[in-house]
């Protein structure tokens, strides 16, 4: 299990280079380098909204509710804060974001284990959930000659699995569900 470890701190640390300095402050800004800076202000401002009352109005709009799935993830964002009066940007954007990458490659154990199929399944499965779809990019990129890899979108891009909070969210909860389920059936 040695190599599962450092399978799963070489994955999240690959993961973590593309995002971790959205939202450190520089010369009193908020430097936003990932993903959609309109979405990553929107989910700062509704973990803000969250601290104060669930569920939380729409960021921007006074009065008007949030009805829409998106804010699940912000939750437990919002009860981090909340609760051990952590900084809320970096809890947003570094601490969840380091949160998400382990607890993937946790899971992920946690369910090939669960499988009972052997070692080199977990080994693999750890490989291709953190750096599989890097391959893809790699491979069209060397057969068309220099293709933009940068144009493909997250869920062919291992690298950018952090860019997109709710996804990240919804893809660590699949794989701890398939585990409960697994051995549930046992």
């Amino acid at each position: 299990t040695i190599v599962s470890v450092i399978l799963i701190t070489f994955g999240s640390l690959t993961q973590l280079l593309t995002v971790f300095l959205t939202g450190i402050n520089v010369n009193g800004a908020y430097y936003q380098c990932c993903g959609d800076s309109s979405d990553n202000f929107w989910f700062l401002n509704l973990s803000k909204q969250l601290i104060a009352n669930i569920p939380p109005q729409e960021p921007g709009l006074t009065g008007v509710l949030v009805h829409n799935y998106h804010y699940l993830s912000n939750i437990v964002v919002a009860e981090l804060v909340r609760i051990f009066h952590l900084p809320i940007v970096a809890t947003q954007f570094q601490y969840s974001f380091i949160l998400l990458t382990v607890f993937l490659g946790l899971t992920v154990f946690a369910y090939t284990r669960s499988l009972n199929i052997g070692k080199r399944f977990i080994l693999l499965m750890l490989f291709f959930i953190y750096f599989g779809g890097d391959v893809i990019w790699l491979l069209i990129t060397i057969l068309h000659n220099g293709a933009d890899p940068f144009s493909m979108s997250s869920l062919e891009d291992g690298s950018k699995f952090l860019v997109n909070i709710p996804g990240s969210f919804a893809v660590v909860i699949f794989f701890g569900a398939l585990m409960l389920l697994i051995e549930w059936r046992k």
